[in-house]
């Protein structure tokens, strides 16, 4: 019984590995100074106001203020890249994200 279950959590855990890799969005994350991040992502994890919230691929269009906080972003390769931000505002449009922060770098993750 247990084997079964573990086998079944694993294939739905790979299924779910490929649907993610298949689904990418454009990111671009810019700062006054510089654009500090462009790529194809499956996820980001933004600082909202009112707290973190996550985009997938064929959001619906918005536009959100954001905060100080953590940026996580899960690229199409699967690869985790963290950056700080110092507030700014999101744009999601046709599967596009646009992050203007007022200040920004990559974090170094050890």
């Amino acid at each position: 019984m247990l084997a079964a279950s573990t086998r079944r959590l694993k294939r739905v855990k790979k299924c779910w590995q490929r649907l993610i890799k298949r689904r990418i969005m454009k990111v671009e994350i810019i700062t006054p100074e510089d654009l500090i991040y462009q790529g194809d992502v499956s996820l980001i994890q933004l600082p909202g106001i009112d707290g973190l919230f996550e985009l997938l691929d064929n959001h619906a269009p918005m536009i959100s203020m954001l905060s100080t906080g953590n940026v996580k972003v899960i690229d199409k390769d699967n690869q985790t890249i963290f950056f700080t931000i110092q507030g700014g505002v999101v744009e999601v449009l046709k599967n596009k994200i646009l992050v203007l922060a007022e200040g920004g770098k990559r974090k170094v993750v050890r």
